[in-house]
């Protein structure tokens, strides 16, 4: 059978996030009201939001999360690997004065089984952590690089080959790779394989229930997930060419 993800090509000139290797992609097309699936355009492992916590659509198919929106993504093998994961997605957060939930893999209502990683906006500071047991892991920040009402594409990659904290994890801003520092979460550790999750991604928010560092802002209107890196790839798990080819594929504006 002929391989779906071939044929889904959308803006960009032509291009597809299957030609840079991704292994799922999220895509919205509900431009009003409330988004209570997020379409998965390679599977069946869609986006799912409780009606009560539903974003809303937007013209051009962004999803406007609010106050304490949340959107479920299934752990499968197509969006969580241990080894290597990535996840793309543009942003434009509506303020910046407060911490921000972009992506949980963490033990938040409804969430994952285990705290894996968490991404998120601390006023103005990318900060993404990551868990080695329990509590314990490392935090990358990035100062300064949210700005409120301003669209980005933000990247996370982890490649558990690489040698070296700096060198596993990859956090980047329109397609640029940035420079964290590191610290301890907790005791702290020494990163390696992803802590083994089940359950679900929470995308906005940490929980979804009670409100936790939600995201009020606007997300899409694809996320793009990655579980191998790519050939050619010498940074992350993406080449410099996919993450431009990314960073023009249907920009959030």
């Amino acid at each position: 059978m002929r391989d779906r993800r071939r044929n889904l090509v959308l803006g960009g000139a032509g291009f597809s996030p299957s030609q840079v290797g991704a292994s799922h992609w999220l895509l919205n097309s509900t431009e009003s009201g409330d988004v209570t699936q997020w379409n998965s355009q390679f599977d069946s492992a869609h986006g799912t939001a409780n009606a009560a916590r539903a974003p809303t659509g937007l013209t051009g198919a962004g999803l406007d999360f609010d106050t304490n929106d949340c959107v479920n993504l299934p752990i499968q093998a197509s969006t969580f690997n241990t080894t290597y994961l990535g996840y793309y997605f543009w942003c434009k957060p509506d303020a910046v004065a407060t911490s921000q939930t972009l992506i949980s893999i963490s033990i938040g209502t409804g969430g994952a089984s285990a705290r894996v990683m968490v991404l998120m906006f601390s006023s103005a500071a990318l900060i993404c952590d990551v868990f080695v047991s329990g509590t314990a892991g490392r935090r990358a920040t990035v100062t300064s690089q949210a700005a409120a009402g301003v669209s980005r594409l933000w990247g996370f990659e982890y490649n558990n080959d690489k040698v070296g904290e700096g060198n596993k994890l990859t956090l980047t801003r329109d397609g640029a790779v940035l420079s964290p520092s590191f610290s301890d979460v907790g005791v702290g550790g020494t990163l390696g394989s992803l802590v083994s999750a089940t359950g679900d991604i929470l995308i906005g928010n940490f929980n979804d229930g009670v409100t936790s560092n939600p995201l009020n802002g606007v997300i899409g209107r694809s996320l793009i997930a990655f579980n191998a890196p790519m050939s050619g790839a010498t940074t992350g798990l993406l080449t410099t060419t996919a993450r431009t080819q990314l960073l023009n594929f249907l920009p959030l504006t």
